[in-house]
């Protein structure tokens, strides 16, 4: 009977602990277009499904940037977008902000390893894309 409350201690322990340490988010802002020669620096691990599932011939990297899972209404800065996640991989809330108006609001369920793409917000010529994966 003297091990149940150390068990309870333990397990109450084991419930504060932070996340996994390394649960990182990788946000990257992508621009997609047909003109011009896009460099795939940065994008190479999403190359792939960028181009299977979108109609465009050139992508570059315009920013990126990490943050920690889970996220407690983290915001990053890409380019013209503030990009704000707040939850955990399995149920994470995306708000994206540009020049002070929100242009998404989403919840995703995130699978580590595969890119979630969001956005597709018009630009001269193409479009830029919010590439998100969970690692």
């Amino acid at each position: 009977m003297k091990a149940f409350p150390v068990l309870v201690a333990a397990s109450l322990c084991l419930a504060a602990l932070p996340a996994v340490a390394g649960e990182q988010l990788s946000v990257r802002l992508v621009k997609a277009t047909n003109e011009g020669g896009g460099s795939p620096s940065g994008i190479k691990d999403i190359l792939a499904v960028l181009t299977r599932n979108l109609a465009y011939r050139n992508y570059s990297l315009v920013a990126s940037a990490t943050l920690p899972l889970p996220a407690e209404k983290t915001v990053r800065r890409l380019g013209d977008y503030a990009v704000e996640c707040d939850g955990k991989q399995s149920s994470l809330s995306i708000k994206v902000v540009r020049r002070g108006k929100q242009v998404l609001k989403t919840t995703a369920v995130l699978r580590s390893g595969t890119p979630l793409m969001v956005g597709g917000f018009p630009i001269s010529g193409g479009k830029l894309i919010l590439v998100f994966v969970a690692r």
